[in-house]
């Protein structure tokens, strides 16, 4: 067996601890590198068989032919679209869809029955009896599903029924579309049709055999699309026809209804109400001015009579009298102051203004009743033209709706005229396009492929081992990154913020036997080992804060089997083989593995001591073989509260006086027991193995171990170093 010690001298540094997560997306190229490195025999193993099971697979493949047959797609246009030019993106879309007609399942379905392909195992499988490495990988997950919850397995009746003829159908379809492929060539009308098989005569069959089937598709669909058309055209002919008859009908009646209406000329009509309007106007102003006159003469009559009403009417006759009357009037106030009312000349002048008031009442009156007559007249006439400009407007509205409707129903019989010229015209093209030469022709037939042309081996070999090496690199990065333990110091310090101040490569187990001979192996002087420990004693003693007599170190680790207690025999070894004596206190009464290893298990132990059953000195085993004194768990149980007490200080005391080294073999650092324990110490190391120690086991134990005074550090069992003799 060999072993070996390095020990990292370098000056510590505090680094913070970062999580899984963080430190995966700070990885550098080198760190991905350095994952390969020292998963290289997984990488190398992985690729290999990878390669292999890659050989017997193309080894296994069989050779295939491809045959080829070109054909030129011409679609007839009509006349009018052939006058209109030819539009690159029309043809190339025109080409794809033919494309996808040779690709249609339809037509590979009339490929199968012609050439009878359900009949060939090699496109039915059904009735080939090899078993292909799809069907074994088929079979395998078959299996591994009748094992799920669910599977087939639960149920042992369960049998799977057999295929159906459809079922089988489906599939020869499946594989013959696969074999099949066809495209446009450049921007012409020319496509290219390809089907690969196992034979070449095969090849050029089934590939000539789809040209002829879609050219015979193609024209039977034509034949049909035909008879379609003319039906559909003869019944839209016949209602054109019955459409463009009902508008001539509608279209004369309309006329007769315009003839019933009267030979009325739209301008004659227009003159006419030209002519009211202005009557209507005129006789609306001359009301208007008769009424206001009637109206002023008429209240002044029976408000102050009929002398004020006589001002307003304003006639010769009036005025004249309404001047004797003011000269009489003038004359009866001149004799009234001579003469006597009853005097004859009184009465005859009264009797005369009398006489003329009389008259000039009937006058007025006489006027306002001519004014009212007058009024009535002009009324009435107005109403009766205003009665005949609205007869003559509706008639004028009459002549222009049916105008209106005269033109729409023109323009409607126009439109079923020309919709039913154009039908005409377009079943004349479709009839001579129908007549024509076919759209699509065989340009060169498959002929029979002189050599395989597939599959490549050489290229997919080399391209199934780099595949596999990608595979290989890929999967042991993915173990690397997932393993949750630690692979480099890098790692412990980075993300524990740790100094490690040695590394301990190991190999075989950490029982009891192989702990005595690593500890012996440790004193043997001018080896790598010796030499690491030493480092590491001195890196401890750099940590001490205090210089008190006697050094206390504490061993723990992040969890089980992580080789405390080996470490806590070699560094007891190593000092003894220097001269020193040290003594080893097992802390863990757990597992008690120190004592055992020292075949002082079943004696009185720390655990004594500390309920009180022995001394210090009493539960001490001293070894003349190894050189160092032991204090073993001890036999007492439930004994672990008292490690924090001061009874566990008082032994430590005890001991530092007594010898030159207290070494501690603590439990692991996530349980309480060990942080009791690093109260009483003046150094801690936290014992990691490599590719075991789980990191979120790590960071609690630094975190427990963290809130002691006393400084931790980190040693690392398990990774490579030099190799001693």
């Amino acid at each position: 067996m060999t072993l070996g010690l390095v020990v990292d001298n370098r000056e510590e540094t505090v680094r913070p601890a970062l999580p899984d997560a963080e430190m995966q997306a700070d990885l550098k190229p080198s760190d991905l590198l350095a994952h390969i490195w020292r998963r290289k025999l997984m990488v190398v193993a992985l690729t290999v068989i990878l390669s292999v099971v890659a050989f017997f697979v193309i080894s296994g493949m069989e050779p295939t032919y491809t045959a080829r047959t070109t054909l030129m797609f011409d679609p007839r246009l009509l006349p009018s679209e052939a006058d209109a030019g030819t539009d690159p993106g029309r043809d190339g879309a025109i080409i794809e869809g033919e494309i996808q007609i040779i690709l249609s399942r339809g037509l590979a379905g009339r490929v199968i029955d012609d050439l009878a392909l359900m009949a060939d195992p090699e496109f039915n499988r059904a009735l080939d009896p090899t078993i292909t490495l799809r069907d074994r990988v088929g079979l395998g997950v078959d299996w591994i599903r009748s094992w799920l919850p669910g599977g087939a397995g639960d149920d042992a009746a369960a049998v799977e029924p057999p295929p159906t003829e459809a079922y089988l159908r489906d599939r020869v379809v499946d594989r013959v579309l696969d074999g099949l492929s066809a495209y446009q060539v450049g921007d012409s009308r020319v496509i290219a049709l390809a089907f690969t098989a196992s034979e070449p005569d095969k090849a050029a069959a089934i590939a000539n055999t789809y040209a002829d089937l879609y050219i015979t598709q193609r024209l039977d669909a034509r034949l049909e699309a035909m008879r379609a058309t003319a039906a559909w055209m003869a019944e839209r002919l016949a209602e054109l026809r019955d459409q463009a008859e009902a508008s001539e009908r509608r279209l004369a009646d309309h006329t007769s209804e315009l003839i019933d209406i009267g030979d009325r000329d739209p301008a004659t009509i227009d003159g006419e109400l030209e002519m009211l309007s202005g009557r209507i106007t005129e006789l609306r102003s001359q009301a208007t001015g008769l009424r206001a006159r009637y109206n002023q003469i008429q209240n002044l009559y029976q408000g102050q009579g009929a002398r004020a009403a006589a001002a307003a009417v304003g006639s010769d006759v009036v005025d004249d009298i309404r001047g004797q009357l003011a000269l009489l009037e003038q004359q009866r106030a001149e004799l009234a102051a001579e003469l006597d009312v009853r005097h004859p000349t009184m009465v005859n002048v009264r009797l005369q203004i009398d006489v003329l008031s009389g008259e000039l009442n009937a006058i007025v009156s006489a006027t306002i009743e001519s004014l009212r007559i007058e009024v009535a007249t002009v009324e009435n006439e107005l109403t009766g033209l205003v009665a005949d400009q609205e007869s003559l407007l509706q008639i004028r509205r009459a002549v222009d709706r049916g105008e209106a409707q005269l033109r729409v129903m023109e323009r409607e019989a126009e439109a079923n005229r020309g919709l039913l010229e154009a039908l005409l015209n377009r079943e004349e093209e479709v009839q001579a396009l129908a007549l024509g030469n076919q759209e699509a022709y065989v340009i060169s037939e498959a002929s029979l492929p002189v050599s395989a042309d597939g599959p490549g081996r050489t290229m997919l070999m080399l391209a199934a081992m780099m595949a596999a090496g990608m595979v290989a690199v890929s999967a042991a990065i993915a173990v690397e990154m997932l393993s949750g333990t630690f692979n480099t110091a890098d790692e412990v310090e980075r993300m524990l913020g740790l100094r490690v101040v040695g590394i301990l490569p190991r190999r075989g187990g950490l029982g009891i036997g192989r702990r005595l001979t690593l500890a012996r192996a440790a004193a043997r002087t001018a080896t790598p080992l010796n030499t690491a420990l030493r480092g590491v004693l001195a890196a401890v003693e750099t940590m001490r804060g205090s210089r008190k007599p006697g050094l206390v170190l504490l061993v723990t680790s992040a969890q089980d089997r992580d080789g405390k207690t080996t470490i806590s025999l070699m560094l007891a070894t190593l000092m003894a083989s220097l001269g020193q004596r040290p003594v080893v206190i097992d802390a863990d009464f757990q597992t008690g593995g120190a004592g055992r290893a020292m075949d002082a298990g079943a004696a009185a132990g720390l655990s004594d001591a500390l309920a009180g059953r022995v001394s210090p000195e009493q539960a001490l085993s001293v070894s003349s073989r190894h050189g160092f004194a032991i204090m073993p768990a001890g036999r007492t149980a439930n004994q672990e509260m008292r490690l924090g007490t001061g009874t566990m200080a008082e032994v430590i005391r005890r001991l530092r006086l007594e010898y030159d080294a207290v070494i501690i073999d603590a439990p692991e650092g996530t349980r309480p027991e060990a942080r009791l324990l690093a109260d009483h110490v003046d150094a801690q190391v936290l014992v990691l193995r490599w590719r075991r120690s789980l990191r979120r086991r790590a960071r609690r134990a630094v975190a427990f171990q963290s809130e002691a005074a006393a400084p931790l550090a980190a040693v690392i069992v398990g990774m490579p170093a030099a190799k001693v003799a």
